[in-house]
């Protein structure tokens, strides 16, 4: 089970942690896995299938916030964030 938690600071920022732990079914795979990273403006953390996380972190063209213009966080995470994953894991042939 991977964990991942994430706060709001004070200073209008985010802290975000995982654990780094992988397994299959009840079997340990690997400790040191990163589930975490920046890409741009994002910071970025990914459960599931490992190979999955590599094509998302490597391959997802992440679009541009821009304040001002994309003010409806949820609308921007729909329309254009979760799009953008499905093209990179689409093409890279992970379901």
């Amino acid at each position: 089970m991977t964990v991942i938690v994430a706060a709001r600071t004070k200073g209008n920022g985010v802290v975000m942690a995982a654990d780094s732990q992988t397994s299959a079914g009840w079997e340990k795979i690997q400790a040191d896995r990163t589930k975490l990273w920046t890409d741009g403006q994002y910071l970025v953390g990914a459960a599931g299938c490992v190979r999955t996380a590599q094509v998302v972190k490597h391959f997802t063209t992440w679009p541009k916030w821009r304040d001002g213009e994309d003010d409806d966080r949820e609308a921007f995470l729909v329309k254009q964030i979760v799009p953008a994953i499905r093209r990179a894991v689409n093409d890279q042939g992970v379901l």
